[in-house]
């Protein structure tokens, strides 16, 4: 097996073309980061899934952490329901996730990511499980890692630490063709996917959103990805544990206990 190669030019590239994301089309971009998706990161390379396998990232029925621009909640109610990458998720009305998502005041394109945590991570979990997103900023509080699905770095609008930054725009786009920010994904999870809301149905639970959304982009850590499943694979980890499996993904059994996912 040949190590993996990190295109630095490519990685360069993208992280240029950040700053003036809102001049980019978002689907360009979800395609973009697809045909550059192979790059190394601390996971070992980033895998991307044909658009048919999508769906088997949700098949074990991981737990999740639902990320968006302002907000963490823990998740694990979802279920696929086509080979597509079309899914549904149950979620309570009552969680901030849901005013953020839904509210009146939520985007017209309504995106998150679905982020796959690993044994070890289950403090974490818990810690987001158990705080309200209206009293706390879980991003920050927690020291969650911040970067754009597929581990690409997450543009800090204030950073100058670019010696060669992109041109200023001259001038703001106009409301009636200005994209929403890019979601963040966790850095700490295994894998990635970046999800938009197709339609939700109040009428089936009074307490719940009943949300029909699709995968429109996947991103897995090579030691995830078996070729077609997504489990961890024999022989990706190096050194004196060359024998041993990644460490496992997790599932959710209720009461604040999680069960690992193994082969």
């Amino acid at each position: 097996t040949h190590p993996p190669v990190l295109v630095r030019s490519h990685l360069y590239q993208m992280k240029r073309a950040l700053p003036n994301v809102l001049k980019t089309d978002r689907d360009e971009l979800w395609e973009a980061r697809d045909k550059h998706g192979s790059k190394l990161n601390k996971e070992g390379t980033v895998v991307c899934p044909q658009p048919s396998f999508r769906s088997r990232l949700l098949y074990t029925n991981p737990v999740c952490i639902l990320s968006t621009l302002s907000n963490l909640m823990v998740i694990s109610w979802l279920t696929p329901i086509n080979n597509e990458g079309d899914f549904i998720c149950s979620m309570n009305r009552r969680r901030h996730t849901a005013n953020v998502l839904f509210g009146p005041n939520s985007p017209e394109e309504k995106t998150f990511v679905l982020n796959v945590p690993v044994a070890g991570m289950e403090p974490l979990l818990t810690q987001i499980g158990s705080s309200h997103g209206d009293e706390v900023d879980k991003w920050e509080s927690f020291g969650v890692e911040k970067v754009l699905p597929g581990w690409l770095p997450y543009p800090n609008p204030t950073s100058s630490s670019d010696p060669n930054p992109a041109p200023s725009v001259s001038s703001p786009p106009s409301p009636s063709t200005t994209l929403p920010p890019l979601v963040p994904a966790v850095g700490q999870c295994v894998a990635h996917l970046l999800c938009r809301v197709r339609n939700v149905n109040d009428d089936w639970d009074s307490n719940h959103h009943i949300i029909h959304a699709s995968i429109k982009q996947s991103f897995v850590s090579s030691r995830y990805w078996s070729g077609t499943q997504f489990i961890p694979v024999q022989g990706t980890i190096t050194g004196d544990d060359a024998t041993s499996l990644p460490p496992p993904y997790l599932t959710f059994l209720g009461s604040r206990v999680f069960a690992k996912v193994l082969q």
